[in-house]
């Protein structure tokens, strides 16, 4: 599998600081362990490269290399990526979440905020605090993820599985293309009506289509 260079002394890292007082429940401890599980199995040039991990009587210190160049969604508010460019940006995020996916792992919350850009302007998937193993228990009694980036299926009932990666993912490069979500709510129900009124109408053309594929024929 791909692997990193070994990192020089020296080099910049980030450290994401937990304060082991904000986790209250079992939930979010089992989350916070899972989170470090990954980061030690999963290693691609295209996720998060993890240095360390420390705990003390308060805090976890999760050690990663440092993006200096923020994240995918301050590079879309920066300028506008060319077409041509996307294809190669997404390449680099689809062969890091396949090295994910490979792993048995699901994300949850994949979007532009959680695509680091590193000094190279490669991407990398980062941000694993809502990741899980995929099991056969898809249903949780938890919402996780971002309301906009996520699936129907998560948002009415808290189903989590690789499909709603693939979801995330795509909404992720619709966005690369055209600048904008396909979907708008304000609301978690909203965004459900919304999801809904579209697949209706893509229901709605199919159907038309063909129809008037049966008609030719005839």
């Amino acid at each position: 599998s791909p692997s990193y260079p070994p990192p020089h002394a020296g080099d910049p890292v980030a450290i994401k600081v937990i304060e082991l007082k904000s986790l209250r429940d079992d939930t979010s401890r089992h989350m916070l362990s899972t989170e470090i599980a990954c980061f030690r199995e999963v290693s691609h040039p295209h996720l998060l490269r993890y240095e360390n991990s420390y705990f003390t009587v308060n805090n976890c210190y999760i050690i990663t290399e440092y993006c200096s160049q923020g994240d995918l969604s301050k590079m879309q508010g920066q300028q506008a990526v060319a077409e041509e460019e996307v294809g190669k940006l997404f390449h680099q995020i689809y062969t890091g979440y396949l090295h994910f996916h490979n792993a048995g792992y699901i994300h949850r919350d994949i979007k532009p905020a959680n695509i680091f850009v590193a000094a190279s302007g490669e991407l990398k998937i980062a941000d694993f605090g809502f990741c899980k193993k995929r099991t056969l228990i898809e249903r949780e009694n938890y919402n996780v993820g971002t309301p906009i980036y996520m699936p129907r299926e998560s948002l009415a009932a808290n189903i989590y599985n690789e499909k709603t990666d693939v979801w995330s993912l795509g909404i992720t490069l619709y966005e690369m293309i055209f600048g904008e979500v396909p979907f708008k709510g304000k609301t978690e129900a909203e965004l459900r009506a919304e999801i809904e009124r579209l697949r209706a109408e893509v229901r709605q053309l199919r159907a038309e289509r063909q129809e008037r594929h049966v008609k030719i024929r005839a």
